[in-house]
């Protein structure tokens, strides 16, 4: 079976950081070195914003290469790109598939994470999918970071901002 594990991520900011190994029946991490074989396979990334609810996908699929296994995602750069639109956890579903994953018996793993809120400085912005966080311009402030209806601001004249909730006279 395989193994991944990551509890939160910051959507639009935080890199995709799982863990992901294979574990034979007697609990030992399966190797699968780098190999034209390896070099076909994938790992698919569903998101449902409901885990009982296989039908409820939230945000698009992703696909990404598998050069070998042990593998963390974060050595990719995969940024997941956003959390479900009036939710603040997502269900990843992940499947080994192609390559040399496809003489096993379908290994696949369900992680729940929690999508944290946006950091001081960052404004949510609502996307097609649902919310990710956005950096404001050093030239701006956002009044709450965590509230979608503030939006990076325009420094007021005469006020200095530096890009988060704080603004000063000058």
């Amino acid at each position: 079976h395989m193994q991944a594990a990551q509890t939160t991520y910051v959507a639009g900011i935080d890199l995709l950081d799982l863990q992901i190994s294979l574990v034979d029946r007697e609990g030992q991490q399966v190797q699968v070195a780098s190999s034209r074989q390896a070099l076909e396979s994938s790992l698919f990334i569903e998101f449902l914003s409901d885990a009982n609810n296989a039908s409820a996908v939230a945000l698009p699929a992703l696909t990404v290469p598998v050069p070998s296994l042990p593998l963390r995602t974060a050595e990719l750069g995969v940024v997941l790109p956003s959390c479900p639109r009036g939710r603040h956890s997502v269900t990843l579903v992940l499947s080994l598939v192609g390559g040399s994953f496809d003489t096993l018996p379908s290994p696949h793993q369900s992680v729940n994470v929690t999508c944290l809120p946006c950091p001081d400085g960052f404004a949510m912005e609502q996307t097609e999918h649902g919310w990710s966080c956005v950096r404001c311009p050093a030239t701006h402030y956002v009044i709450n970071s965590t509230d979608p209806t503030h939006r990076c601001e325009p420094c007021p004249l005469g006020l200095e901002c530096d890009g988060t909730s704080a603004v000063h006279a000058r």
